[in-house]
């Protein structure tokens, strides 16, 4: 939808949020404080929650002076205040007025859920719907009164029917990358005799950078299904070691189907092609399935398959079928903390047995709003791949252990011309039975994202 749509369409809106707006402030209060709303400011000090009711019942009769001398005379925190005039602003029709209060409060009380509530809402009306989804997505995960999490989730339903397309670009610089820090053996035992590995195999990328564009469509069918089709182009560039260079491209094309209010299912058609440096180019097609259900305690559980079958251009031998798995929990610790925990598996049938191997890897994801502007990540993955048959010039059959823990910062109000930063710092380790085969690896990027 255009500017000019959306400002002829605002009167229209505008006369129809009021009585919505109002219900979900009295969903919010309990049945006492509606039904009888002070005039006067009471003698003892009241709750946070019962000031909160007591000020929302009188803006929602109309009687502002009450409110007001309601709030003077209790002398509640900064964010509160915010908050009380934000609503009044917002009940007269004035949201301009109302976003940069709540903004305000939402920086001084970023756990606050009615403050959350209120802005989310603003963002929402004034058209701002790529924020009022995050905020939004964010009260789902926090919010357990039922009322407010259907009318989160039709919100979210509205911004994706008027905003169908939708477009992503990130550019990521990854300095002084180290693929290939070295083994952690010396010595090299084949079945020719022992070799010792030199300095020389440590393999130094240096400075590289990607460049990611994303494109999201999505289409509803009905009020219970939709069509959405996804793209994805990457591409990377190691100046100083070539052999990294590629472009990859991911399309999916898929049907979600709402199975309730709480879950949904879908099926999807992958399409995927690789075009690199090392001849290592392929094009793989396949299908996968998605299922996410949220749970009771505002988190939820996901499942996600795919099968593709990969057909390499140049390297013939490992053409084969390609098997992955994801399973995922996440819950909301608290109001700034979410905790995500996954398991992954992969089969890779490659048509040469020594490439061929199974995977499974178990990750832990630990976020943190630290700040209105900043958020934090800690994520650990540990894993394990074990290969088909002996690797060429060894008695062995490849086994490798892995882990790699990962530490990132992303400044959510901080615009760097292009995009929001991020700084993204990952050590890992591989332990393999062949000497070869074990390196360190560590590498630090920053990346810059916008949306729109």
């Amino acid at each position: 939808m255009t500017t000019a749509q959306r400002n002829a369409h605002a009167p229209r809106r505008r006369s129809g949020w009021r009585a919505a707006y109002a219900a979900v402030l009295c969903a919010l209060l309990s049945a006492p404080a509606l039904s009888a709303p002070q005039t006067q400011p009471p003698t003892t000090p009241l709750s946070a929650a019962a000031l909160e009711a007591e000020s929302t019942a009188l803006i929602n009769a109309g009687n502002f002076a009450a409110a007001q001398t309601l709030i003077a005379a209790a002398s509640p925190p900064e964010h509160v205040q915010l908050l009380f005039r934000a609503r009044l602003a917002k009940v007269q029709g004035d949201h301009a007025r109302a976003l940069p209060l709540l903004q305000q409060a939402w920086h001084f009380a970023p756990t606050d859920l009615p403050v959350q509530r209120e802005l989310a809402h603003s963002l929402f009306v004034t058209g701002q719907h790529q924020q009022a989804a995050r905020h939004l997505r964010q009260l789902l995960q926090r919010d357990r009164n039922a009322t407010l999490r259907a009318s989160y989730r039709a919100m979210l339903q509205q911004i994706s029917a008027a905003d169908p397309l939708s477009f992503a670009l990130r550019f990521s610089a990854r300095p002084s990358t180290n693929i290939n820090n070295g083994t952690s053996a010396g010595q090299f035992e084949t079945v020719l005799g022992d070799f010792v590995v030199g300095e020389e195999s440590r393999k130094t990328s240096g400075t590289g950078y990607s460049v990611a564009g994303q494109m999201r469509w999505q289409t509803p069918l009905s009020a219970w299904r939709g069509l959405r089709l996804s793209a994805v182009v990457v591409r990377t560039r190691y100046p100083s070691y070539q052999q990294l260079d590629k472009t990859d491209l991911d399309l999916s094309f898929g049907l979600r189907q709402l199975l309730s209010q709480r879950s949904w299912v879908e099926p999807r058609l992958i399409l995927r092609g690789v075009n690199a440096r090392d001849r290592s180019d392929y094009t793989a097609r396949g299908l996968g399935i998605g299922l996410q259900h949220a749970l009771a305690h505002g988190g939820h559980l996901s499942w996600d398959i795919a099968a593709e079958q990969r057909h390499y251009d140049h390297q013939t031998y490992r053409n084969g079928p390609a098997y992955q798995m994801r399973i995922g929990w996440q819950r909301q610790i608290n109001a700034l903390l979410t905790l995500t925990l996954t398991v992954r598996g992969n089969h890779i049938g490659h048509r040469a047995d020594h490439l061929a191997h199974r995977d499974l890897t178990l990750g832990a994801e630990l976020r943190r709003q630290i700040s209105p502007a900043l958020r934090g990540s800690l994520t650990l993955n540990h894993g394990i791949r074990r290969y088909r048959d002996i690797a060429p010039l060894s008695h062995k059959r490849r086994r490798e252990r892995y882990t790699a823990l990962s530490a990132a910062v992303q400044f959510d109000h901080l615009t760097v011309r292009f995009g929001t930063p991020e700084v993204r710092c990952t050590i890992s380790q591989t332990d393999s039975n062949i000497t070869l085969y074990s390196y360190n690896s560590q590498s630090c990027g920053l990346s810059l994202t916008t949306e729109f």
